[in-house]
């Protein structure tokens, strides 16, 4: 949820797109990769870029929010949280590493798109840590080897 609000409002400050908005693939590219962005699509983007959204809605947030990735925010953050968990550790850092030239591709990303989501996932471990760590009277839960522990803050 903290990344999510981090990543809107820095959208809503410096607005983007997607690069599939304004460099569009060969046709017979784009079906080899599969893109989640398709060539209509980033047809569609660059066309609202300069109209605007009638509405929202979940069919319509496709390629919306290029910078900062919030692919990146969520693969990260993932794998920071998950981290002591010691089974689900590694495996979770190889699909990281696999994230990234999807998000590039598949996401539709710029690679500065890239280092702000993680700039942003950062931002959001520190702040839920904090909100979590720090609520007073809040129940906390704590990872110890491996396993949850309950406990109040």
């Amino acid at each position: 949820m903290v990344g999510a609000a981090i990543t809107t409002e820095v959208w809503a400050l410096f607005p983007s797109s997607t690069p599939a908005a304004f460099q569009p693939l060969p046709v017979d590219v784009a079906a080899r990769l599969g893109l989640v962005v398709s060539p209509e699509q980033g047809a569609w983007l660059a066309r609202i870029s300069h109209e605007g959204l009638p509405s929202i809605g979940a069919e319509s947030m496709v390629g919306i929010v290029g910078f900062p990735s919030y692919h990146t925010v969520l693969t990260f953050t993932t794998l920071y949280f998950a981290w002591t968990i010691v089974w689900l550790r590694w495996p979770l850092a190889f699909l990281t590493m696999l994230m990234v030239p999807a998000i590039l591709v598949h996401g539709s990303h710029n690679v500065i798109d890239v280092f702000g989501g993680l700039v942003v996932s950062g931002a959001a471990i520190v702040i839920a840590k904090r909100l979590v760590c720090y609520a007073p009277g809040q129940l906390s839960v704590q990872i110890e080897h491996g396993q949850p522990t309950s406990g109040r803050g």
